[in-house]
């Protein structure tokens, strides 16, 4: 007799052959092959959470009820005792299918488990699909994970005490899966991500250029709109030249200097000029914000030929005295408060004329941060005040993005100069230094940095390095809408992930009795 692939009795490979089953369930399934009716079977436990044997008894009972002759019982005993009779046939051949073939029957019940859970893939992911249904999105939390393999549990057992020891021991495989499975699936999807990325990027590398910017703006806490406006703002503000990689700030920056010995000859060149320029732009900075078009001699003197008060001319030179290292801020702060609209405007020419001076006399010279001249705690003090009206806050944002643009330059030029900078030596000396202060898992990681730039086209790194040079803000709205875009298929891509990881721990709820039954 062949049920569900079997063969039973005289031709079975059991010592004790099985109770024969009804006459109508031996022809319920072709024959496959012992083997692939074994996965079939359990597939479809894992499927129904280990409720298709009670699904199957029930599904046939009416057949069963027709089919049989009646045998002066009540209808409902009937009923009953015909659903026992072909859920203990069923469950018979799950246990001899378990017996022959565990493997097979391991992987149909996990194959089903997944199954199940991709079906509610759409709304089971609980990590942002945007129509995610309430009850599925449960399913990828520790609680919702727990129920399942609770239930699960439950459908394996054959009497209430081992449905109940079975649900026990489900919900707490199931909650501990439920915790990390968007963790799994994230990690998950991004290792496949950059895989494919990395793939495609030797003829085509703008989706792995757009996801690594949108990396290193998640690191720096931002948003690609958010580096957009920051670039508009500063092109507002008179400084065309701040690109993506000083919005980045140090993540920009460190990614740029690995990068240093693939730059173009342009790109280099650029970045030099930047940074050789840098007095000339705080200069003309410095003088718009003070309204410092003359020197204080020059100003003090078209102050006496006009005619003009006293106390006016007498600011220059209080405005000079002001910032001088004598000066306490405590006192010339009031004190310029204090004064006429006149007064301040000279007082102004006075303060901006040494600076002006230190910054004229270093163009030219070897390139230094001069922006840090103007973040001590008095100029940050100082500055804001005694700029013209309206112009303080736009100073030191320009200030603020000088320093940055300078720290860039330094950090890839010397990069790019010094092999032990960049690429395979920066990784050794970070991971040196990982190493030495206790975080080996870092330095592990930093170590294995090479081989993966090995996989990576040269391609895909020159088109990282130009976008962060880039200063278009167009540009970055650009990959912000194509991110946008991708977001669905990776959101879409870690539900597929969390939906098979529960399903395959929910199905797996009862291998631990399958493994200690086979030996």
């Amino acid at each position: 007799m062949h049920v569900f692939g079997f063969q039973v009795g005289s031709r079975g490979n059991l010592q004790n052959p099985m109770p024969k089953a009804p006459s109508y369930l031996e022809g319920a399934i072709d024959e496959l092959g012992s083997t692939a009716a074994a996965f079939a079977m359990h597939a479809g436990q894992g499927l129904t959470l280990n409720f298709g044997d009670e699904l199957t008894a029930a599904l046939m009972t009416p057949y069963g009820m027709m089919t049989t002759e009646d045998n002066g019982k009540g209808f409902w005993e009937r009923v009953g005792d015909t659903y026992s009779d072909l859920n203990q046939t069923y469950n018979e051949r799950l246990e001899q299918a378990r017996a022959e073939h565990p493997y097979a029957s391991i992987a149909g019940e996990l194959t089903g488990g997944v199954a199940l859970g991709l079906a509610a893939a759409p709304v089971a992911s609980g990590i942002g699909l945007a129509r995610a249904g309430t009850i599925a999105k449960q399913l990828a939390t520790p609680w919702g994970s727990a129920g399942l393999g609770a239930v699960n549990g439950f459908g394996s057992g054959r009497n209430l005490e081992e449905r109940l020891r079975a649900a026990a021991g489900g919900a707490v495989i199931g909650g501990a899966v439920g915790k990390f499975a968007p963790h799994m699936a994230e990690y998950g999807e991004s290792a496949y991500r950059k895989v494919a990325d990395y793939a495609r990027a030797w003829k085509n590398p703008a989706p792995a250029v757009d996801a690594e910017v949108g990396r290193l703006a998640s690191k720096a806490d931002s948003t690609i709109e958010e580096l957009a406006a920051s670039l508009e703002a500063a092109a507002a503000d008179g400084q065309p030249q701040f690109a993506v990689v000083d919005a980045l700030a140090e993540y920009g920056r460190d990614r740029l200097a690995k990068l240093a010995s693939i730059l173009k000859p342009d790109a280099s060149k650029a970045l030099s000029v930047r940074q050789n320029s840098q007095s000339e732009r705080l200069g003309v900075q410095m003088r718009d914000a003070f309204d410092a078009q003359k020197t204080a001699a020059g100003a003090k003197r078209e102050l006496v030929e006009s005619g003009a008060p006293s106390r006016s001319i007498d600011a220059v030179d209080a405005g000079m005295h002001a910032q001088g290292i004598r000066a306490d801020p405590g006192k010339t702060i009031p004190d310029y408060l204090a004064r006429s609209a006149d007064e301040q405007s000279s007082f102004r020419v006075g303060y901006a004329d040494p600076h002006l001076a230190r910054l004229e006399a270093s163009a030219g010279t070897a390139p230094a941060n001069r922006a840090s001249m103007f973040q001590t705690e008095r100029t940050l003090k100082e500055l804001p005040v005694f700029a013209s009206p309206g112009k303080g806050e736009r100073l030191m944002r320009q200030i603020g993005r000088e320093d940055e643009m300078f720290k860039t330059g330094a950090e890839v030029l010397r990069a790019g100069g010094n092999p032990v900078s960049s690429g395979f030596g920066r990784d050794m000396v970070d991971a040196a230094a990982d190493a030495a202060g206790g975080n080996f898992g870092s330095a592990l990681v930093r170590l294995g940095a090479p081989v993966g730039a090995k996989l990576r086209p040269q391609k895909l790194d020159e088109a990282v390095a130009d976008a962060l040079l880039s200063t278009n803000a167009g540009m970055l709205r650009a990959v912000g809408a194509r991110s946008a875009q991708l977001s669905n298929a990776v959101n879409a891509r870690r539900a597929n992930i969390i939906a098979a990881v529960v399903g395959a721990q929910a199905a797996s709820t009862s291998e631990n009795r399958m493994f200690s039954e086979w030996k």
